[in-house]
């Protein structure tokens, strides 16, 4: 893989650029696979809150993510990650409030909602109609 944390800043700059120049990021679902306390951006790069606060280009990454998103409504920019169950313990919650402080003055909420909980159908529902979902499920495994 030769993604790196400044690709896919690039990648998600790009869409955005593409979907209305200067436009901002009410919600942002990240697809990534993980475990209780730790989660996967780019493989063979896990995050977790170790090493969030000793990497300087994961700090930059995050807090660039934060000045993307919108202030319109702080109470809605929620980054969701999807697929994991990074939040799955005390340590997993420590790293989504980890990530949430890195991109402080941005006022962003880093939730991992378990998929078939009413906040996962609702953030499902955020991205996906339903039928449009299974089969993107089906289609990654």
């Amino acid at each position: 893989d030769s993604a790196t944390l400044l690709s896919l800043l690039r990648e998600i700059m790009t869409r955005l650029t593409d979907y209305l120049k200067g436009a901002k990021i009410g919600s942002l679902g990240v697809s990534c696979k993980g475990v209780p306390g730790c989660f996967y951006l780019l493989s063979r790069r896990p995050v977790t809150k170790v090493k969030l606060q000793r990497d300087k280009e994961m700090q930059m990454f995050w807090k660039a993510v934060g000045s993307l998103m919108s202030k319109v409504d702080p109470s809605a920019a929620t980054v969701h990650l999807m697929e994991s169950n990074c939040a799955g313990n005390r340590k997993g919650e420590e790293l989504l409030q980890a990530i949430s402080n890195v991109m402080i003055p941005s006022k962003v909420q880093v939730v991992n909602p378990l998929e078939m909980s009413p906040q996962g159908r609702e953030m499902i529902d955020t991205y996906f109609k339903p039928p449009a979902f299974k089969m993107w499920k089906m289609q990654r495994y």
